[in-house]
């Protein structure tokens, strides 16, 4: 289904497809800063209170690199495969975790190349609260394994999580290398 600018998939990823991410030996979470929300020395600030960690598996980037395709065809963007990025993302409640309004859009002249779209995919149920909100749009309780991809531009939170830890996977499709 999609509308507004934004593809819902259910069942993107199987639950044994989870599990190994989640299992992943490799995970090593970070609590994230921003710099641009008013400190310049990259402390944490009440923008974004959440974790996360790099995750790399070639398998998982060309079938989430097919959902990019399936989406961009519907919305009419080219992007370069060779690009994808993938993350996890751990919201925990007892760190009010939570990512507030923002856009993923990178436009970046040096390293030529700008992000497209996003790509969010729940990895469990095991807390509340923790919708993923756009302007005219809240997803709540979304299942385990459901994909929302979306335009980089589209403004989007994470509202707090209220109990128990949400994950989630994210990656984002860049446009085909940019001539400057």
């Amino acid at each position: 289904m999609h509308n507004d600018g934004i593809l819902v998939k259910e069942n993107a990823l199987s639950f044994d497809e989870i599990s190994q991410i989640l299992n992943s030996g490799d995970l090593a979470f970070k609590k994230a800063s921003v710099l641009s929300q008013g400190d310049c020395l990259g402390r944490l600030s009440n923008y974004r209170r959440v974790w996360t960690a790099t995750f790399i598996d070639n398998d998982l980037t060309e079938k989430l690199n097919q959902l990019f395709k399936e989406a961009s065809n519907i919305f009419n963007i080219s992007f370069d495969s060779s690009l994808t990025e993938l993350a996890i993302m751990r919201y925990k409640s007892d760190d009010y975790g939570h990512y507030g309004w923002h856009v993923d859009t990178i436009d970046d002249s040096e390293i030529k190349k700008n992000r497209k779209l996003s790509m969010t995919i729940v990895l469990d149920k095991n807390y509340t609260g923790g919708s993923l909100c756009f302007e005219n749009k809240k997803f709540e309780n979304l299942n385990a394994g459901t994909c929302v991809i979306f335009s980089s531009a589209l403004k989007h939170c994470v509202e707090p999580v209220i109990s128990g830890t949400r994950h989630s996977l994210v990656s984002w499709a860049y446009e085909k290398a940019l001539d400057y």
